[in-house]
């Protein structure tokens, strides 16, 4: 059997989220920076917009702490999975947001804009396990679910070295499966990728898998220079028989949000292989020329937001993309081909609300109002102004449905047209993300308009908690803490970024209040942990003590039977006075 080198399988076609076909543009490419380099020959227009996204877990628990990049902008996603970036410069033609958690593949989404809306991004990472080994001085055969990957001796590199690695090689495999439901949340980008001519073209995917090596100590190894790995793939049955003799192998290049072609693979019964030089997540794919799609999902005269929308083609395999908050989506998709357009709930309560051919495209179209005859008794609509207790329009804020679901508000309007998975009376929860306040509305009617008017969100206090914290002006961190009480004892993580050494810390604090009602004044903190994965700067590893900065709490106000305390606290990080943590909290406790 013949194998293939390469770090990431490709996952078949699937559905949902996979470009079914490739076109090339008649021009070239550059990547996320078209604001001030457009591609050439094209009419680029650049929006100013927000981006907001949920990140979740395959089994949809949201993913806390992961690190989301856009154009040199970072945030992280907070208790409930979420990020945003507001009044970012986006592009009507390639933009693309990258996905880092410590455990997790990184993934990445790729995106192009209609307008200056609320873009809406949903993403799944897959948990990276390094469950297989093999010595690096050995020849090493690894199996796992339809990869196979064959290693010869004295192949591996420390990435950020180079230095020739020896030891025992840990490896993890995470096949993405062309049968997922969710395949355009899981897989990385929307299957755009470029030729070596630098045209764009769209991809039809035969499999798809994600693969990282690190040594025992956690260094990320690689391929050296000049060897190649064996890598072989068995296709799946549904997709075997228009599976081609030969086929091209593209990685997905996390700098640029697209694919690229390196390599061929070889069909010998149902299984593909062939040979990679490094590791990254790999697709084996059929290209052809594509085009960009447009259209906005109404319902009446409401702009339908945040929906799921698939363009795909006779065999159901295309492309999902959720609408912006005007209900504008936009898709690139291949020429010639026969399309149909679905339309589904973003809630998980999946079913098909709409499916209707549109016929083929020779050359990017506006397919203009798309509208979606919604007449369902679990379609819940609801509009109104949402205030803080000052009542001040609510700058960030967002809505939740369904517990689970996360929609933002903009420019202080709540505006919600979705179907919701249960007929009759709803509830939705309304967060002041700015106060960290929230007001639950309860036994919404889903069989009339509903008119909310002026929402005060000031009722209690949201079930997660941030701090937003500096070190120093060169590190900016934002930490979403989860705090548990047990009577007037508080604990909580801190999690950043120090950039000098790249170390990156989880520091751990408590203050303890025993038998004592918390009083406006300041308190030491009385334990704080150094769990970094380097070594610290020459100051030397953070320990434990005893007091190390303060807590001042600045006010305490009564909401029902529980406090609402805020204020902020104060520490240096290394024992002198020029790396300085200062930061505000809110907390709430029972006197």
């Amino acid at each position: 059997m013949n194998f293939i080198n390469i770090k990431y399988i490709c996952s078949g076609l699937i559905l949902i989220g996979l470009l079914f076909s490739c076109q090339e543009d008649e021009v070239g490419f550059i990547p996320n920076d078209s604001e001030t380099n457009p591609i050439p020959g094209l009419e680029e227009t650049i929006y100013k917009s927000d981006i907001y996204g949920t990140i979740t877990t395959i089994d949809n628990s949201p993913v806390e702490g992961a690190t989301v990049t856009f154009k040199g902008a970072t945030a992280v996603t907070d208790g409930i999975g979420v990020y945003t970036f507001r009044d970012v410069p986006v592009s009507g033609q390639h933009n693309f947001v990258k996905i880092s958690k410590e455990g997790f593949f990184d993934n990445a989404r790729t995106f192009r804009s209609g307008g200056s809306s609320t873009q809406y991004q949903r993403t799944i990472l897959q948990e990276k396990s390094f469950n297989m080994s093999f010595q690096s001085d050995e020849i090493g055969t690894l199996n796992h679910e339809r990869v196979q990957l064959r290693f010869d001796a004295q192949c591996i590199v420390i990435e950020a070295t180079g230095e020739n690695y020896s030891g025992e090689v840990q490896v993890a495999i995470q096949q993405i499966d062309p049968s997922l439901d969710k395949l355009d949340e899981t897989m990385p980008g929307d299957l755009t990728g470029r030729e070596t001519d630098n045209s764009l073209v769209t991809l039809q995917s035969f499999g798809m898998v994600n693969i990282a090596l690190q040594s025992p100590d956690g260094k990320t190894l690689q391929v050296a220079d000049g060897k190649s790995i064996a890598m072989s793939y068995k296709v799946n049955t549904d997709l075997l028989a228009n599976a081609p003799n030969a086929i091209s192998l593209w990685y997905f290049d996390y700098s640029l949000g697209l694919w690229e072609k390196e390599g061929e693979a070889f069909l010998s019964g149902d299984t593909y292989a062939g040979e990679v030089t490094h590791f990254s997540t790999w697709n084996c794919d059929l290209r052809s020329p594509s085009i960009i799609l447009k259209g906005k999902l109404v319902n009446d005269n409401i702009d339908l937001s945040y929906y799921k929308v698939e363009i795909v083609n006779s065999d159901n395999i295309g492309v999902g993309v959720f609408t912006d908050s005007e209900g504008v989506f936009s898709v690139r998709i291949g020429v010639d081909t026969e399309l149909t357009i679905k339309v589904y709930p973003t809630l998980f309560c999946q079913r098909e609300l709409l499916s209707q051919q549109l016929g083929s495209f020779s050359q990017s179209s506006d397919l203009g109002d798309v509208n979606l005859d919604i007449d369902e008794p679990d379609f819940l609509v609801a509009s109104g102004t949402a205030v803080d207790c000052d009542f001040k329009p609510i700058e960030e804020g967002r809505v939740i449905l369904s517990t689970t679901v996360s929609f933002p508000i903009t420019n202080a309007e709540i505006n919600i047209a979705h179907i919701v998975c249960e007929t009759g009376l709803t509830d939705i929860r309304i967060i002041n993300m700015d106060d960290l306040e929230q007001t639950v509305i309860s036994d919404l009617d889903t069989s009339i308009d509903n008119g909310l008017g002026e929402v005060i969100v000031c009722d209690e206090i949201a079930d997660h908690i941030f701090i937003n914290n500096f070190l120093s002006t060169r590190v900016a961190i934002v930490d979403s803490v989860n705090v548990s009480i047990e009577e007037v004892d508080y604990e909580g993580k801190l999690f950043g970024t120090h950039n000098e050494g790249e170390i990156l810390l989880e520091l751990t604090f408590s203050l303890g209040v025993s038998n004592i009602e918390l009083e406006e004044k300041t308190y030491d903190i009385n334990n704080v942990v150094y769990a970094g994965r380097e070594t610290a700067p020459a100051a030397g590893t953070f320990s434990n003590s005893s007091s190390l900065g303060e807590i001042t709490i600045e006010s305490i106000k009564a909401i029902g039977n529980k406090s609402l305390v805020t204020g902020f606290y104060y520490y240096n990080f290394w024992g002198d006075e020029t790396d300085v943590i200062t930061g505000s909290f809110k907390i709430t406790y029972t006197p």
